[in-house]
């Protein structure tokens, strides 16, 4: 067979596949928007992400449902509004209710019919974080650590100044001076709290404050003969104590707060009621405050409604790899914060696979169906083709003004038309296939020249079942790759021929 038959032929039968797979993508993108495949996808694999299972273990499914609740994530959730879109909602409903129905599946989000399809990895760190409250635990946890560092260090101070009361007889000594001293500190530690100064200043100026304290002590009693044993024996001692640093808790010792559940008995008070409404997944636990914070807790335990297992270890080994790389509390929330973001990427590349590989086989069946329908023969569009040449040359001529636009592209490469382009190529095959008899359909002549090709298959519909799935696999391919190899045949047949300006071309 000559090599232009080939190529016309070529070009003939990847027209017809790229004017059905503009068909079958309009058909699928609108099956996918209906029943809101997408969102449902992004949603499962955010339960799977957290919960680690696929199935909907007590508590897995609430805590997914909550951290969509969260106003960032449901912020994403744009609801177009309006008269026509109310209609077309209406219109869409009952066909998802049918879906539902035959597949026994049930609505996955919470409160509302629709979710985002698509949710940034920072507004899911973040919205994660702020569901479990990691940057108010985190806070607490260091003032509560910084008022008890300071309450051990003033106590040593007051058993001093204890004993130096008795040594000298005064029990008012120095006690308005002490009293100052601990206003001070506790002036220190408000400002902490209020976020005017990081954890460091705040130590350290509170040292500075009890240092200077003792010095003066030292300065105001070092003379009287009752406080000198007292003052050289203890003094030294103590001053060396108070300028003890400590270490400000790590982004991974709060994390710990709250993925170890044996630990939550031996919190504060103050602690122990953040952690109970940042891993309660029922609003029921909010409100069982007021019963006490450590029945709520149990009963908490008892529904398993916290954390769920697989969120905890990973929280755990973030926590951990942003603590390496953090210098302070502070840091290390934002390092956690950047680790949660590349988790949820990573996961959601995997999900992108997931679905591409789900979305192609919808794509086979919805092009085997669309064969079927418009009864697309590959078979016999070939046969056709290789017989009419006519017809042959009609759609080499149709195929050749299709690809127009992309000629002057180069012819190595492959093009990868954006959505707008695949719009102007469906115009164009709109333009260039008026009139044109196409080798499908079910009319008459067309289905008996099929019986005519199809002899010497037993049966004879074994043929055509062959080439309606050859058709719809070719058809779930996608318009992109058909116009990109349309863009690549249509030069290559070409080649060779004379140009516009009467000069001719070599080989």
């Amino acid at each position: 067979m000559p090599l232009p038959l080939i190529l016309d032929i070529a070009l003939g039968l990847v027209l017809i596949y790229l004017l059905l797979s503009l068909l079958a993508s309009e058909i699928q993108e609108l099956i996918a928007t209906v029943l809101q495949w997408r969102a449902e996808h992004l949603k499962k694999s955010i339960e799977i992400l957290v919960t680690g299972s696929t199935k909907d273990v007590p508590g897995n499914r609430r805590f997914a449902n909550n951290l969509y609740r969260h106003p960032l994530i449901q912020a994403l959730n744009h609801q177009a509004k309006g008269r026509w879109i109310s209609i077309r909602q209406r219109l869409y409903q009952p066909i998802e209710r049918l879906y539902r129905s035959i597949t026994k599946s049930a609505g996955i989000f919470p409160e509302h019919d629709t979710g985002p399809s698509y949710i940034p990895a920072n507004v899911f760190a973040i919205a994660l974080l702020k569901m479990l409250r990691v940057e108010e635990l985190a806070h607490k946890y260091s003032e509560l650590f910084l008022r008890d560092l300071n309450t051990e260090k003033l106590q040593l101070i007051d058993d001093v100044l204890i004993d130096l009361r008795n040594s000298t007889g005064d029990h008012s000594l120095l006690l308005r001076e002490c009293d100052h001293l601990k206003k001070q500190i506790s002036e220190l530690t408000t400002a902490f709290i209020h976020q005017r100064s990081p954890f460091t200043e705040a130590q350290a100026r509170s040292i500075d404050q009890m240092v200077q304290f003792v010095s003066n002590v030292e300065r105001h009693l070092g003379t009287d003969d009752s406080c000198k044993a007292i003052i050289c024996k203890r003094l030294p001692y103590l001053r060396q104590f108070l300028q003890t640093t400590h270490p400000e808790p790590t982004i991974a010792d709060v994390v710990h707060l709250l993925t170890d559940e044996d630990y939550y008995d031996r919190l504060p008070p103050e602690l122990m009621e953040i952690v109970l409404h940042s891993i309660s997944t029922e609003s029921d636990y909010y409100a069982q405050i007021d019963m006490g914070l450590r029945e709520g807790l149990a009963r908490l335990r008892e529904d398993q409604a916290g954390l769920p297992p697989q969120l905890r270890d990973n929280l755990r080994i973030l926590a951990e790899q942003a603590e390496h790389r953090a210098q302070d509390l502070a840091t290390g929330l934002e390092h956690l914060q950047a680790e949660i973001e590349t988790w949820f990427n990573r996961s959601m590349d995997r999900a992108s696979g997931v679905y591409k590989r789900n979305a192609k086989g919808v794509a086979i069946l919805i092009g085997i169906a669309i064969a079927i329908a418009v009864n697309a023969d590959t078979f016999h569009i070939m046969a056709r083709l290789s017989r009419d040449s006519v017809l042959r040359d009609a759609l080499r001529d149709a195929a050749v003004q299709t690809a127009t636009p992309s000629q002057s592209a180069s012819p190595s490469e492959f093009p990868s038309p954006s959505v707008p382009s695949l719009d102007a190529v469906e115009a164009n095959l709109d333009q260039a296939l008026t009139d044109l008899p196409l080798p499908i359909g079910w009319d008459p002549v067309n289905v008996q020249q099929q019986r005519l090709d199809s002899r010497g298959w037993h049966p004879p519909i074994l043929r055509r079942i062959l080439s309606w799935i050859v058709t719809g696999i070719a058809i779930s391919m996608g318009a992109s790759f058909w116009y990109g190899a349309l863009s690549r045949v249509a030069p290559l047949r070409n080649t060779g021929k004379p140009a516009d300006s009467g000069t001719s071309q070599e080989w």
